[in-house]
């Protein structure tokens, strides 16, 4: 926690106290002929004085990327492949190698999603297949057009959109996408302050802190 946070927590609690005091002097200078607190009324009890304190208190959240387990599944993805593809090649493995191929993509297409969802980031999961699946097949579509009809074999720019639409969707996902929300749990010291009005006109203060 930052010292900022902390000096501002400080500077509530002493508001607070300060209130306290200021209610219970207003209390004790009424006028004489002002009818007089019920002395026996009973406060609140410290189970509603906890309630109002925990509904005082939010947690801390900060953003944390989880980023780095989708780039080891793209990297292992990635890797199958082009050895896969080398061996296909080749012409080493026969069909088993094409359908292992088929696997890798299928891996690089859905790994990351189900690595999303493990985090609870559904909304994450849902995208990421969207990204994995649409980009390189509108960079295909984008190089399928930059073809002239007078060609009578063209390779070269549709593979070229559709790696450049795959490589988009890789960036944007692992390091865009791969993020969630975590509650901070550190050991620095945090107060908590907790006001509660009592039934004789007065009001309960209440400090707590963790160290």
């Amino acid at each position: 926690m930052s010292t900022v946070m902390l000096s501002a927590r400080i500077l509530a609690a002493s508001l607070a106290l300060l209130l306290s005091s200021t209610v219970a002097h207003a209390g004790d200078s009424e006028a004489p002929g002002a009818t007089a607190p019920d002395q026996d009324a009973p406060a609140l009890d410290d189970a509603t004085a906890e309630r109002v304190m925990a509904s005082l208190t939010q947690p801390e959240t900060e953003s944390h990327w989880y980023g780095g387990q989708l780039l080891l599944a793209d990297a292992a993805g990635l890797t199958a492949l082009t050895v896969l593809t080398n061996l296909d090649d080749h012409g080493r493995g026969g069909q088993a190698i094409g359908t292992l191929a088929r696997g890798a993509v299928g891996s690089l297409a859905l790994t990351p999603a189900i690595i999303h969802a493990s985090h609870g980031n559904y909304a994450a999961a849902f995208g990421s297949v969207a990204l994995r699946v649409g980009l390189p097949a509108a960079g295909l579509a984008i190089g399928a057009g930059a073809c002239t009809d007078s060609t009578d074999w063209c390779l070269g720019p549709p593979l070229l959109g559709f790696a450049a639409g795959a490589l988009t969707a890789i960036l944007v996902d692992d390091l865009v996408l791969a993020r969630e929300s975590r509650t901070v749990t550190t050991g620095a010291p945090r107060f908590q302050v907790g006001i509660a009005p009592r039934a004789d006109h007065g009001m309960t203060v209440s400090l707590g802190g963790a160290f």
